[in-house]
């Protein structure tokens, strides 16, 4: 296939843009989509953005975090219509309209963000807010969120260590979580409960690769939830829980 040869696809309107959208020669294995995360009128990289994919009933099929120069990564096992979302602090969520994915194609996509004005104070979640979330969480995990060993840790939390907390390791390790040790391991950092196996941690929903977590930006997180071994039908293994603002819309 022609490296310039690019792909049509219908965009709806929406708060960013896909730049570009090129079909790359086909790797011969599965589907990749990558490309850079851009600030609309700037072209400045953005880093720390989530990307995902996503199929038409929006079940997640890979996530991918915009590295320091903005590239992200995204697979597929198989052709099919899929939409990019990206969600990144002090900018508007993007969702694509739908994509078409071919055979044994790669595929280069650039996406534009757009900027919004990001309060100068701290935000402070309602009461409202945080019902809403503990509802959205009881339906995942099959129990009340207050009701679990480690309360869910929320906005307003999460805003007190900004300051001095780099990432999602320090956090939890300065948080007052007791039998909960974070270590670093060769494909990156383990939350580990009373020495056994690394808890898995999803975002969203979707579980992530230890890799991802040094680059997410504590920033974009609304509600951190840990859960321990046996404690939800859901997570027997127990997990880390982490989401955005996004999630609940």
């Amino acid at each position: 296939m022609d490296l310039c040869k690019r792909t049509k696809i219908a965009l709806r309107a929406v708060s960013a843009g896909v730049v570009a959208v090129l079909a790359l020669p086909g790797s011969g294995v599965g589907q990749d989509l990558g490309g850079v995360v851009l600030e609309r009128g700037t072209e400045r990289r953005v880093s720390g953005a989530l990307v995902r994919l996503i199929d038409d009933d929006d079940a997640v099929q890979d996530v991918s975090v915009s590295d320091s120069v903005g590239a992200y990564r995204l697979s597929t096992d198989g052709p099919g219509e899929y939409r990019i979302t990206v969600e990144a602090y002090g900018y508007e969520p993007f969702r694509s309209h739908l994509l078409s994915v071919g055979e044994r194609e790669r595929y280069g996509i650039d996406v534009e963000l757009v900027s919004t004005p990001v309060p100068i104070s701290g935000l402070r979640v309602s009461a409202d807010r945080f019902e809403e979330l503990e509802d959205g969480l009881r339906l995942v995990i099959g129990r009340h969120p207050r009701s679990l060993r480690f309360e869910p840790i929320l906005r307003p939390e999460i805003e007190d260590h900004l300051r001095r907390a780099h990432g999602l390791t320090e956090l939890v390790r300065w948080s007052n979580l007791p039998a909960i040790v974070t270590r670093e391991t060769r494909d990156g950092p383990c939350f580990q409960w009373r020495n056994r196996q690394c808890l898995p941690v999803y975002l969203n929903g979707a579980e992530i690769s230890p890799e991802i977590i040094p680059v997410l930006s504590l920033e974009m997180l609304e509600m951190i939830v840990i859960i321990t071994p046996a404690e939800s039908a859901s997570y027997a293994r127990g997990a880390v829980l982490l989401y955005t603002p996004g999630w609940i819309g």
